[in-house]
């Protein structure tokens, strides 16, 4: 019994191993060279993009300090076949257990982003953010 149990458990420390590379940093601009103007629209000070995920156009938040996230009911649309715990440390310290979800394509104009990752936020129940009736945050993973 105690050998089965440790091969389980050597084979479940394998798996883990294997499941490093999906990583928030993930994904890249398939563009090698381009200068792109976008449409935007300035809503309270913010600056909301539009962005094609799965043919479908969404309104996204401009943050460059903030990681790719999509919210809860574009996570459902999408249906990503994976899906990971991760903590996620804010500005203020505070640590919270989030989903990340990898998606093969994310479109801003014509330059495509391609194997990203995005945390998934419930931001149409968000105290301070549900008034932007946002779908997602363009993050500083996509400019890198």
């Amino acid at each position: 019994m105690k050998k089965w149990i440790v091969v389980c458990w050597m084979f479940l420390g394998i798996g883990h191993i294997w499941a490093q590379d999906f990583k928030l940093d993930a994904g890249k601009i398939s563009q090698k060279e381009f200068l792109e103007e976008v449409d935007f629209e300035l809503e309270h000070g913010k600056i909301i993009i539009p962005v094609i995920l799965a043919g479908q156009t969404y309104r996204f938040l401009l943050d460059t300090g903030a990681p790719n996230i999509i919210s809860k009911r574009v996570a459902n649309i999408l249906n990503p076949a994976s899906k990971r715990d991760v903590n996620v440390v804010d500005a203020n310290n505070t640590t919270q257990n989030m989903e990340m979800v990898p998606f093969p394509e994310m479109r801003l104009g014509s330059l495509q982003f391609e194997n990203g990752v995005a945390i998934v936020v419930d931001l149409d129940n968000h105290p301070v953010l549900k008034c932007y009736r946002l779908d997602g945050f363009v993050g500083s993973n996509f400019f890198k």
